[in-house]
């Protein structure tokens, strides 16, 4: 609330362990110690990103949270079907969907 320009791609920069690239308006993202690309999740729901712009799509006003999950820390409802080994995660809770 106190930083409405901002773009998501800010918030999570600021968490530990969790890079961002910028690729022209796109920002990509990757949690450190891993090679795979992490699982996005809004309001528990798994959230394809547009391509072209990334996790900067969603706008910070309407988020309440963000959470970011490593290895054998993803809880089981924000596992994919049929992978043996979780990747990681990034949560997004909405203030519509809380």
């Amino acid at each position: 609330e106190r930083r409405p320009e901002a773009r998501l791609s800010d918030f999570v920069r600021e968490i530990p362990g969790v890079l961002v690239f910028m690729q022209g308006n796109r920002a990509a993202v990757e949690v450190r110690g891993s090679a795979c690309t992490p699982d996005v999740f809004l309001d528990g729901i798994s959230f394809d990103m547009d391509r072209e712009v990334g996790l900067n799509q969603l706008f910070t006003q309407e988020l309440e949270a963000i959470e970011v999950y490593k290895g054998q820390e993803v809880p089981g409802e924000f596992l994919k079907v049929g992978f043996q080994r979780p990747c990681r995660a990034i949560v997004i809770w909405s203030r519509r969907g809380t």
